[in-house]
């Protein structure tokens, strides 16, 4: 039997980023990706966000693909989301998503962010965020390519 521990930081938006994931209404949404999560035999760790955006922190199994993993949670959210009165102007997910692989070590440190994404984000929007990280990540490989 193979043994896989990989854990997942996922972020998706909202179409156009439109703030359409009520304060009232967002737990009803992390408990439907919760259940979709466990029926595809893999474990949610946190889920957080804000209203254009969420943030999971997932276990990936062995047996399934990344890609597959959050083609289905934004397919059928999105259904969900549609169908669903609490969420009158979702109009779907954007088509991009950022995930990465995070150590054990880190884990801690990435659930304090995603339990923390409503006071974070009133600092930095998450565009100028992302513009910040995509810089920092430009930086390392810059840096690691000189040391070759």
């Amino acid at each position: 039997m193979s043994k896989v521990l990989a854990y997942y930081h996922i972020v998706f938006c909202t179409k156009q980023r439109e703030n359409t994931i009520t304060q009232q209404s967002k737990r009803a949404l992390y408990k439907f990706i919760w259940e979709l999560i466990l029926e595809l035999n893999c474990g949610l760790i946190r889920i957080g966000g804000t209203e254009n955006h969420l943030q999971l922190l997932i276990e990936l199994r062995s047996t399934v693909a990344l890609s597959d993993l959050v083609k289905e949670i934004k397919s059928r959210s999105s259904g969900w989301l549609k169908g669903n009165s609490y969420f009158p102007n979702f109009k779907g997910w954007a088509r991009d998503y950022f995930a990465a692989t995070i150590s054990g070590e880190a884990k801690q440190s990435v659930i304090n962010y995603i339990n923390n994404q409503e006071e974070h984000h009133k600092q930095i929007d998450l565009d100028a965020e992302f513009r910040e990280f995509c810089a920092q990540m430009l930086l390392e490989e810059y840096e690691a390519d000189k040391m070759r």
